[in-house]
């Protein structure tokens, strides 16, 4: 999916490199911070006083 967005702006000779990386990281950032805290809420209630270090 990611190549076809590449050629098509190619061949519209506006692509940039700089812009196509932003937009994959503003759509998946969000997700990546939702499983960063549902991950750090899970540690947090559910391990024992010395399981976090090895979760970590």
């Amino acid at each position: 999916m990611a190549f076809i967005i590449i050629f098509e702006n190619l061949n519209w000779g506006m692509f940039s490199f700089g812009e196509f990386c932003m937009r994959r990281v503003r759509r998946t950032f969000p997700e990546l911070l939702i499983i960063l805290i549902a991950s750090y809420a899970f540690d947090w209630f559910s391990l024992l006083a010395d399981e976090p270090q090895l979760f970590g």
